[in-house]
């Protein structure tokens, strides 16, 4: 793919009312979203590659990821929407992925 052409990604939502759509992902790649599972699937759901495939997915349904303050569950029912794996959860990483949301959500509105 050369520079000029478009970066994108196209995935099914595994989850929720369009469980089987296809989405398009812009500025994304199939590797970058293999990437960002993977990442998912070894228990780092607040890495980068996650973040940014969870906001092309929320561009992609025409959503201002910075309208709106997210919690964890919300995100990880985007996740799920995804058909990211599941992983273990606790309360500290509950706080520090609230944490993240808010400082990536306060930065992508600047």
């Amino acid at each position: 793919m050369s520079a000029d052409e478009p970066t994108y990604s196209v995935v099914r939502m595994a989850a929720g009312v369009g469980k089987g759509l296809p989405v398009l992902l812009m500025h994304v790649t199939d590797e970058d979203v293999a990437a960002a599972r993977e990442q998912v699937r070894v228990g780092n759901p607040d890495h980068l590659a996650v973040i940014i495939v969870v906001v092309s997915f929320l561009h992609s349904l025409d959503v201002d990821p910075a309208a709106h303050d997210w919690s964890s569950a919300e995100y990880i029912e985007l996740l799920e929407m995804l058909g990211m794996p599941p992983f273990e959860w606790s309360p500290l990483d509950d706080a520090a992925l609230t944490r993240l949301l808010a400082e990536a959500v306060s930065s992508s509105g600047e």
